[in-house]
């Protein structure tokens, strides 16, 4: 990977005015880049998934269908799995500073999804969540 590429897009990477579902794609492309560990990217990230996420429950409870793709939300999820795997394998287990916050936004969310799932993206959610650190997804007792 050349860095300064790399170093380039995070720096000028702007998520706002990115549609939901090209923010998905955007940001489970930044974690298979191995881009989620930055700072700037980290902050984007961190309040654009609670800003779209708010957006999203929002709409349910004001009685919107769920009838949109959830592709987003699963590559939201994937994006934070593939920053767990990034963060296991280079930054001795420390996990992006969005993390936490963003997983714990999105569960419910999916949650409400689940029922709705066609078998594909039943399994994006599946192979998503075998991928997180159990440490952090674990319930609490």
């Amino acid at each position: 990977r050349p860095k300064e590429l790399l170093a380039t897009f995070a720096r000028n990477l702007d998520l706002v005015s990115l549609s939901d579902e090209l923010f998905g794609q955007v940001s489970k492309s930044l974690s298979s880049l191995g881009l989620a560990s930055s700072p700037s990217i980290q902050q984007q990230l961190e309040q654009e998934c609670r800003k779209r996420l708010d957006q999203h429950n929002r709409s349910l409870d004001v009685g919107a269908a769920n009838t949109g793709s959830p592709w987003w939300l699963l590559d939201i999820l994937e994006c934070l799995a593939g920053a767990a795997d990034e963060c296991r394998s280079s930054q001795s287990g420390v996990v992006p500073s969005f993390w936490q916050t963003t997983f714990n936004a999105l569960c419910p969310v999916l949650v409400g999804l689940v029922s709705h799932l066609t078998s594909t993206e039943a399994a994006t959610l599946y192979r998503s969540l075998r991928h997180l650190p159990p440490s952090l997804v674990r319930p609490e007792k």
